[in-house]
């Protein structure tokens, strides 16, 4: 072969080179026999920096550039060469369609094309702009069809990802504003678990507490689409199978896209006792313990996105808090039932800030257009309205003036507590913007927790005299919550018994009587739950050294005002 033959090569490029190389008998003939048409077709293409293709004649054979090599990924270098429908099978209807169009003297062009492409092993969605036109041959009629191709699946990923982020972003605001105020466990679960199953299209999504043994856990709140029933109750991660338990145990999502086809059949039919085929359940990991679960569930197989893991798992984090918040509340309230009001309802403070440029930047300062007669008792300052926000506070005003900024900036709304170090108080505030955005105003609704912040403090205190005296005493004392679950005892009972502390609270403590003396004892306490009345019993206890002693039991019910037992104090 002549270098004549080969100049349309000459370029420092390893197709050219492969081409150059190759045996071309059994498709296109020896290079020099060539026709002109085709070696200006290749010349071009192959000093183009753009992913470019040649199919050439009826079978399409490929030919193509070193961009177009960084495309086709493992396939090359063996697709050089190869007809187009066996050199990418998966697209082969595709290809087909397109030597028919420019054979015929056609011209296709697509953007963002998606197709499934078998590029490193294995199927992979990628999208690309494709134009195709026919190459004419010497004889001036359709030889082939040259493809400029650029991969555009980066930025089709990337423009996805970001309308994901926004429609989550957009979703989860929507969902802080429908449970920001609440104060109700309940409440803040069924807005979250219907406006979560509404949004990923999903029949049920339920929230659950783990319990101690981070087996056992209870759905305490549901939604359910029309046609699929609630599922609220108590269940077992052990009956949902091996996946679930490995899985969850290790803080990682437990996803099912079609439990028929992943699963085992027998932990596919608990699945489907509960009328589930494709779920994703969201651990939440705390001090590196299982403590909760959020499970969004389809009645149809499903496979699911990143982007559904990602909400599922801002979703369920949100959820804890919320829940842990509500948690909080009642449990000082319980505290305030045992030992004392901690404090006394209080008219909430109101008032309309507004934001102008000061000299420390923009939107740096505000003045009180408004404010009610409760915000110098709540907030310690008078006379407010007229004054801005750095002739109030000084030093703070940085602070407040970020946090309420945020507030006119974004529109989203925000509730916390901050202390006013102007007047020595803490408050608990909410803030939202008052539309339009142009009138640069936030409203802010507070009260006055130093109160409560003192009262916590205090009620710590008593907690602590109590745990002091219960262990200072030589008897065995516990204590139980108001539905008789045993949560609490003094070491002397663990000394007894020789059980691990913490062993023995809920229903454990059973474990250490005697079997004899068990059933009379727990239906004299279920008696006592009921009535209220003064629980006392015999029976024997079992001593860490394996004797069984008699001991005289007796508990006493702690009331609120309104006559509700709100605990036990139990001594053996």
């Amino acid at each position: 072969m002549t270098d004549n033959a080969l100049a349309f090569l000459h370029v420092d490029s390893e197709a050219a080179r492969l081409i150059a190389d190759a045996d071309w008998s059994a498709s296109l003939g020896p290079v020099e026999t060539w026709p002109v048409s085709l070696k200006s077709a290749v010349g071009l293409l192959i000093r183009s920096p753009v992913p470019i293709v040649l199919l050439w004649g009826e079978d399409g054979v490929m030919l193509y550039n070193d961009a177009y090599s960084v495309f086709a990924g493992g396939r090359h270098p063996e697709l050089l060469g190869s007809r187009v429908r066996e050199g990418w099978p998966e697209v082969a209807d595709f290809n087909d369609n397109v030597m028919r169009v420019g054979l015929a003297g056609g011209t296709l062009a697509y953007k963002d094309q998606e197709l499934a492409l078998n590029r490193s092993g294995r199927l992979e969605p990628a999208w690309m702009n494709l134009d195709y036109s026919p190459v004419l041959g010497d004889d001036g009629t359709p030889q082939g069809v040259i493809a400029i191709v650029v991969e555009t699946t980066a930025r089709v990923l990337a423009e996805r990802s970001m309308a994901e982020g926004e429609a989550r972003l957009r979703f989860l605001d929507g969902l802080n504003r429908a449970t920001l105020a609440s104060r109700d466990a309940d409440d803040i679960l069924a807005a979250t678990t219907e406006l979560t199953a509404k949004h990923m299209g999903a029949s049920v999504c339920a929230y659950a507490d783990m319990d101690p043994d981070q087996n056992g856990f209870t759905i305490r709140g549901d939604w359910a689409a029309p046609g699929s029933t609630s599922i609220v109750g108590r269940y077992s991660l052990a009956d949902f199978g091996a996946l679930a338990v490995t899985e969850l145990g290790a803080g990682r999502p437990l996803i099912v896209n079609d439990a028929l086809a992943d699963l085992p059949a027998a932990e596919a039919a608990t699945f489907q006792a509960i009328g589930v085929r494709a779920t994703i359940c969201m651990p939440l990991i705390k001090d590196g313990r299982l403590t909760a679960l959020m499970a969004v569930h389809r009645k149809d197989a499903h496979v699911w996105t990143d982007a559904e893991l990602v909400l599922i798992r801002e979703v369920t984090e949100r959820s804890w808090s919320n829940i842990e918040r509500v948690r909080a509340d009642a449990a000082l309230n319980d505290s305030e039932s045992r030992y004392r009001a901690l404090f006394e309802a209080i008219d909430e403070g109101f008032c309309i800030i507004e934001f102008f440029d000061g000299p420390e930047g923009p939107l740096s300062n505000y003045v009180h257009v408004e404010a009610n007669a409760a915000f110098a008792k709540e907030a310690g300052i008078p006379d407010v309205v007229g004054q801005t926000l750095r002739e109030v506070v000084g030093i703070e005003a940085d602070a407040w003036a970020a946090r309420y900024r945020s507030v006119l900036t974004t529109g989203q709304s925000i509730r916390f507590e901050q202390e006013l170090e102007a007047t020595g108080r803490w408050l608990e505030l909410a803030a939202f913007r008052i539309e339009p955005a142009s009138r640069k105003q936030v409203a802010v609704i507070f009260k006055d927790l130093t109160e409560r912040r003192v009262a916590e403090n205090a009620l710590r205190e008593s907690e602590a005299q109590f745990r002091t005296l219960a262990r200072a005493l030589p008897n065995q004392v516990w204590t139980a919550s108001a539905d008789g679950l045993l949560d609490w005892f003094n070491e002397e009972t663990y000394v007894y018994s020789g059980a691990e502390a913490g062993a023995l609270d809920g229903e454990a403590w059973t474990s250490i009587v005697h079997p004899d003396d068990l059933p009379i004892a727990a239906v004299r306490w279920a008696r006592s739950i009921e009535t209220a009345e003064t629980y006392q019993t015999e029976f024997r206890l079992r001593r860490a050294d394996g004797v069984w002693r008699w001991h005289l039991t007796r508990a006493v019910p702690l009331q609120d005002e309104f006559g509700q037992v709100v605990r036990w104090v139990g001594t053996n």
